[in-house]
């Protein structure tokens, strides 16, 4: 995110409208962190998701798979699933716009 801040700060110091330099500092950074999110939370609900699939498929185990396992990979996919969303939302700008450039306060 810092280094997509800082190729917008360098894009914009040779000019351009308020909205376009705005865009360029926080746009791009902001839905480069989104992504990044993005993919620890898929990464979070696809390693749930084989945890709890996995006794499904293969031979069946000698040991039953203990109990704290199945919470452990309920609890991922629950975040892996809000972490999906806020990424989402955030990448789409749903919770919250970019921030406008207004009026001039001396025109």
């Amino acid at each position: 995110a810092e280094r997509e801040t800082l190729i917008g700060q360098i894009k914009t110091s040779g000019g351009g409208s308020a909205a376009q330099q705005i865009s360029e500092i926080y746009g791009d950074a902001w839905h480069t962190t989104a992504l990044v999110n993005g993919v620890f939370a898929l990464l979070a609900l696809l390693v749930g998701v084989v945890v709890l699939v996995r006794p499904a498929f293969g031979a069946p185990a000698d040991r039953p798979q203990p109990a704290w396992v199945r919470a452990v990979a309920l609890a991922g996919v629950a975040l892996g699933v809000l972490g999906v969303l806020i990424s989402a939302g955030m990448y789409f700008d749903l919770f919250a716009s970019l921030p406008s450039a207004g009026t001039p306060a001396g025109g």
